[in-house]
């Protein structure tokens, strides 16, 4: 019985061992071969894309912060037309590959699928040309590219992939433009120690100092900034530290620079600004310490700021976005608001423009938070739009006001209910989303990161009053983006909600506020009790 079994065993294990000597050998083969057509393929694909580029250099995603992990590989054209991208995005099926083609203007030249799971005849639609084609020319808006119904998540899935793509390049293109400039640029001679009259403020006292006509040298000017500055850099470091990307699940540091428009003197709170300017002092740069904080300053070489600077702007170190303030502004503003100008209602003179500086330093970080940077107004140019708008907010308002929670659910209702009706009526729904997203989201972040609990009701108690003040439609639209993202998602706070880590581009804040209050129906326009909310006087302004 033994000798039956045994020898079948035998011969089963020798064919097995056969087979796979044979299989390993096909593989060793074969292997080279399949993985030459695939780069063949990959460089088509390449070359289909880009198709004015005579080669490509790669360029590796970790020698760059910030790069967004969807991000596969990333090219750079050998004759300069652009660059390529490959990313992948989570689809409905799995992952959905994509190629990209963008020009230095940071456009779309070209897209195609490389790979995806997606269920035929509903999904495959992202390897059609009618749909790659919307692509093409666009530079971050894509809130009009169509899909096919019972397809949203593959065409989201598609869209953050590019919008991913977009994100690196800014982060590559920037590094590449400031390389090319070292590489050209004559070396800078050492700052010229010119006189000129300027105003200062004393930051820090009550008192301000007016020295009118006064001559004083750059060395000067340096020392009130370096000062001036390290106030500011140490209550934002502090800050930063303190959230330790609790917030939003990224850490909200960045480079700052405070610069003076009259001489280019500047202070910034980074130690590697001399990839950005110039050393003050012939071979040595410096370095201040005051009190707690550490300051780098020295002097911006003329042409070289920012080419949309005037009160704030935004540059590059080393790939990470970083934001420029006018020293002059921020010095006016502290003027203002020791004067009397208490629009904001922020009582300490400093916090007004600490979260103006904390809400430009998010938009640098925005993109990679929540892939939103930049939106377009809403198209909301009636009277009826702009009553609307007023009535949303001042319910808001009303609802986070409420000490009684029953008060601020009807509130709450109340708000979605106008914003549905009017939504209905304008089919405002993606052009509101993303402006709250956009800079509602920023001003959320300059108020918990920078402003104590009292000092954001009086904030938002001031708003309806601001908001009821614009008498320009386009300023409405705007001011409804800054106020009505914040405020829903202090609203959503308020509740309890946990909604900050699952924002994303395609976010609507009040749809999430609706499903976690479990409201199912909208309550008709004409049964809100809209006089507590100003309807008459909102009337009287506006029809006024």
């Amino acid at each position: 019985m033994k000798r039956t079994y045994v020898m079948p065993l035998l011969v089963l294990t020798l064919i097995c061992i056969v087979v796979s000597a044979a299989l390993a050998i096909m593989h060793t083969i074969t292997s080279p071969i399949i993985e030459e057509a695939a780069q063949q393929r990959a460089e088509a694909a390449m070359l289909e894309t880009l198709p004015d580029a005579t080669g490509f250099e790669a360029i590796s995603p970790d020698d760059y912060e910030g790069i967004p992990s969807t991000i596969r590989a990333m090219y750079r054209t050998t004759n300069n037309v652009g660059y390529l991208f490959i990313a992948a995005s989570r689809g409905f099926g799995g992952d959905i590959t994509i190629i990209a083609g963008v020009d230095n203007d940071g456009r779309i030249i070209s897209t195609s699928t490389l790979s995806h799971s997606e269920t035929r005849g509903i999904g495959n639609f992202i390897e059609e040309e009618w749909f790659l084609g919307q692509f093409v020319g666009l530079g971050n808006n894509f809130d009009d590219i169509d899909t096919i119904a019972g397809a949203t998540i593959t065409r989201d899935a598609f869209v953050d992939a590019t919008v991913d793509i977009l994100v690196a390049f800014e982060i590559v293109r920037g590094r590449d433009i400031y390389d090319h400039k070292a590489e050209t640029e004559e070396p800078t001679e050492d700052y010229d120690n010119t006189i000129y009259e300027e105003v200062y403020y004393d930051y820090d006292d009550t008192e301000v100092i007016y020295e009118h006509e006064e001559e004083r040298d750059i060395s000067e000017v340096i020392d009130y900034i370096a000062e001036f500055a390290a106030y500011y850099f140490g209550r934002l470091q502090a800050a930063w530290d303190e959230d330790d990307g609790e917030m939003w699940g990224e850490l909200l540091h960045v480079p700052v620079v405070i610069l003076c428009e009259e001489t280019s003197a500047f202070a910034t709170n980074r130690s590697n600004v001399d990839s950005w300017g110039t050393e003050i002092y012939a071979g040595e740069f410096v370095r201040k310490y005051i009190d707690d904080s550490v300051v780098y300053v020295g002097v911006e070489p003329l042409g070289r700021l920012p080419t949309d600077f005037s009160i704030y702007g935004y540059g590059l170190w080393d790939g990470q976005q970083g934001v420029f303030w006018s020293w002059q502004f921020l010095l006016d503003e502290y003027h203002d608001i020791q004067f009397g100008d208490h629009r904001n209602a922020i009582n300490d003179q400093t916090s007004r423009n600490l979260a103006s500086v904390a809400h430009s330093s998010f938009h640098t970080r925005q993109t990679s938070i929540m892939g939103v940077r930049g939106a377009s107004l809403p198209n909301l140019t009636s009277e009826n739009a702009w009553i609307s708008l007023q009535l949303e907010i001042n319910a808001l308002v009303f609802a986070l006001k409420s000490d009684s929670d029953e008060e601020r659910l009807i509130a709450a209702h109340d708000a979605l209910s106008i914003r549905h009706a009017r939504r209905y009526a304008y089919r405002s729904d993606a052009d509101e989303n993303l402006i709250k997203l956009s800079e509602g989201m920023a001003v959320y972040t300059e108020l918990q990161l920078i402003l104590s609990r009292d000092e954001i009701m009086d904030v938002i108690r001031q708003w309806s009053e601001d908001f009821m003040s614009i008498r320009n439609v386009m300023f409405a639209a705007i001011g409804y983006g800054y106020y009505g993202g914040a405020l829903y998602g202090m609203l959503l706070d308020s509740f309890g909600v946990d909604w900050r880590h699952d924002v994303s581009r395609g976010t609507d804040l009040g749809r999430v506020l609706q499903e976690a209050l479990e409201i199912t129906e909208f309550i008709p326009f004409d049964e809100i009790d809209l006089e507590r909310y100003g309807y008459s006087e909102i009337i009287a302004r506006v029809r006024g």
